[in-house]
Formats: C-alpha cells, structure tokens, sequence
C-alpha cells in the first residue's frame, strides 16, 4: 500500500472538507460534547492532527488506520456515487421526456391528419398548449427533488438553526466598571439526551478579586469557565454582570470587556505582532510593551530574527507550547479586559515563567478567574473554589482549605509528595530538582 498517495490524498480532501465544515464546526462545539463532533465529521477532518501520532506506533498501527480510513473514504464514495446516480436518472427522465413527448405528439398528430379525424392546424395548437403545461409540470418535478436534496441537509443542522437568537437582540450595557460576577443556581448539559454537566452551581466574584478554580478531571471547570464567558448558555440559571444577565448585555461589549484564554491557544500563520494585535492598530505602544513583559513574549523577541516582524508558520509550528500560550496571554491581555478567563493558561510554561506571570496578573485592575492543576502557584490568590461533578464542594481561601482537609486538602497534599518524591530522586542522582 502506497502511504505517501494515501497521506495526500487525505490531506486533499481534509482541507476541502474542513473549508466546507470548519465555521459550521466551530459553532456546534459550543453545544456538542467531542464524541458527538467525532461522530458528525468522521475520520477525515480529525486524521491530520493523527499522522504524526500514528508515525510514533508501529508501521502494523498505521496499516490498520490504514485501511480503517480507506474503508470510510470509499464508504462515503460509494454514498455519492449512489447520490449522483439516482440524480442523474431523475433528470434524464426529465429532460428526456421534454424531448420525447413533443415527438410522440406529432406522430400521433400525422396520424390522425392522414385518417383526416383533424387537420394540421389543430395538432399544432394542441402540441403548443402541450408545451405550455408540460414545461412547468417539469420545472416543479425538478424543483421538488431539489427540495428533497435541502430538507435532508437542513435536518444536520436543525438543532443549530433553532438556538434561539434572543440574546442577539440584547442591548444593556455593562458600566464603566465591573462590580460583581453573580453565578446563579447554574445548571447545563451539552445536549438534550446528556446528563446536566453543572448542576446548580452559585458563585460571586466581587471587582478586582483573583479566583482559582481547581478540581479533579471532568468536573467541569472548563465548561463553568466558558459559561462565564457568554461562550455557553446555561439551561437553567442565570449569570450576571452588576446585576445584568449575561443575555441582556450587547454581546459586543460583552466580548470586548472579557478575554478568554485556553490551554491550547490558537496561533496564526502571520508575524508575530500580528498574531497579538490581530491586525487592530489602535493600541498604545507603551501599553504593548507593558504586555509583553508581563507575558515574557519580550524574551521571544529577543530570540526571533526579524523580532516581532517574525513570521510564525501555521499553528504555531515553530515554537513550543509555553511560547504559544505566552503569545495567547497577550493577545487577550491587549484589549485590556475588565475580565479575564484562564483556562489552564501557563500547562506547558515551567514554572518560573508560570509564577512571574501570576504574579504579574494578581496586580492588576481586573477580574481575574483562573483554572489550575498546579496549586502551587495559586495559593496567594483572594479565593479558591473547588468544583466536584459540577458542584460547588468548597471555597475559601488556600489556608482556611488545607485547614477544612476536604478535598482541595487532598489534591495538594498529593503534590507535595509528588514533589518530595522528585527532590529525592535528584537529590540520589545529585541534581538539582529545579
């Protein structure tokens, strides 16, 4: 089997796919869990990020994946073929009799002239009141396959085209200044048939505070943090802004006062400072500076050719994960938001980047939430809020938490012997453990 036709053929009909689906797919991920995604693009937009993992496995691995992905390739060929031919017999059917049936009228037609049962004048208006009838039944047949063709393509979206569009219309404003956060008896699920993910979480973040949220895996952090964000829209409660709900507020002042920033930043094949500013000019440049100190992205520069003027390839592939996060910090961190949403922000930093960094947003004159496993780094935040399948279980400050021994006790006592355990290790290969 030839695997290097097979990797262009698929990188061919990745890209053309994702150019048809990639906004519709962007869109759904804010109301579809991944699985469901997984399900409703196949394998073909998701086997790109998988061929570099797949070279890491052995060549028996790649040849079932292989084989798995041709098999669904020819699958959906088959489909369309199946498609295009029942389309084409319908319309040969159309336009054939468009062609035949004036014939066999006129051969009816000479008949009945020659038997003298009506003369020629008579077959002529007859088959041109025909044509006049027969025509428009024909466009109708045509426009209704057509139909047919739509309703079976608006069925995949309907549950999209249905999200109702009242928070479009909302026109309050926010204020000069945010005074508190209010989470209010906050339920959500990801789709009718899933069980709710939240389930009556309260909150209230009053101006200026830090907030750490920390949990195990799947206790929906990420999904409180962008329901914070106006990026999904709770089933049942209500999240305000000074008193607003978050339906209320124009959704471009919304967007412009919070920034949100996740654990796997998007970067864009442009320069550098492009991929900050997104190409938005009206910005001080002092300001700038500012940021990107706070970010270390001037350490970045220092080590770039062409300094911010340097090109970054396609998602970032010249530069590691913590310089991405770094550049994605900035960027949300410019438009100088009185909110901002961190979701895992500095995973792939070390930690003495990670700490400066902190330590530089605990300073300034905004609302800040922030999810984290390294509860290291957050223990000098105002308050933190431990969230366990989708509950509130507890908050307070890191003492009154460690002194409550529930379960945010327990997550940072198995770090600290996470990293007693490797002190020890580089202490018996005499190295040191930072």
């Amino acid at each position: 089997m030839n695997y290097n036709r097979l990797e262009t053929s698929l990188i061919d009909v990745i890209k053309e796919e994702q150019a048809k689906l990639g906004y519709m797919k962007e869109k759904i991920s804010l109301y579809y869990p991944l699985s469901s995604l997984n399900h409703f693009f196949g394998n073909k937009t998701d086997a790109a990020g998988m061929i570099e993992i797949l070279k890491d496995f052995p060549s028996y691995i790649e040849e079932k994946f292989g084989e798995k992905w041709k098999d669904t390739f020819f699958e959906q060929q088959d489909i369309n073929y199946q498609k295009n031919k029942i389309s084409i017999i319908f319309n040969s059917i159309i336009s054939g009799g468009s062609t035949v049936y004036p014939l066999i009228i006129a051969l009816l037609g000479y008949n009945m002239v020659n038997l003298s049962l009506v003369s020629m004048g008579t077959v002529v208006a007859f088959l041109s009141l025909v044509q006049l009838f027969v025509q428009p039944l024909l466009n109708l047949l045509t426009t209704m396959a057509q139909f047919i063709m739509l309703k079976l393509y608006l069925k995949r979206i309907n549950e999209i085209l249905a999200i109702d569009d009242a928070k479009n219309n909302a026109d309050k404003n926010i204020g000069d200044k945010i005074q508190e956060i209010s989470v209010k008896n906050v339920f959500f699920r990801y789709s009718t048939f899933e069980p709710d993910v939240l389930k009556g979480v309260c909150i209230t973040i009053e101006s200026n505070q830090k907030i750490a949220i920390v949990g195990l895996n799947g206790a929906a952090k990420s999904t409180l943090l962008k329901c914070i964000g106006g990026l999904l829209w709770p089933i049942q409660g209500k999240i305000c802004i000074n008193g607003v709900s978050l339906t209320e507020i124009n959704p471009d002042e919304l967007r412009g006062e919070i920034s949100y920033v996740n654990q796997e930043p998007v970067i864009f094949n442009a320069s550098l400072r492009d991929n900050i500013t997104l190409n938005d000019n009206d910005y001080n440049e002092d300001y700038l500076q500012e940021i990107l100190r706070i970010t270390l992205v001037d350490k970045l520069i220092e080590e770039m050719p062409a300094g911010m003027d340097t090109h970054i390839s396609q998602d970032g592939m010249n530069l590691s994960g913590g310089q991405k996060q770094k550049i994605a910090l900035a960027r949300a961190l410019l438009k100088k938001p009185k909110v901002l949403l961190l979701d895992e922000p500095t995973s792939s930093m070390d930690n003495l980047s990670e700490k400066h960094i902190l330590d530089c947003i605990k300073e300034l004159d905004l609302i800040c939430i922030v999810i984290s496993h390294r509860l290291s780094t957050i223990g000098h935040f105002d308050r933190i809020i431990v969230i366990n399948d989708g509950k509130v279980e507890e908050e307070g400050t890191h003492e009154h938490l460690i002194h409550n021994r529930g379960l945010y006790s327990q997550i940072y006592m198995n770090e600290c012997n996470q990293r007693i355990a490797m002190d020890g290790f580089a202490e018996q290969n005499g190295c040191n453990a930072e």
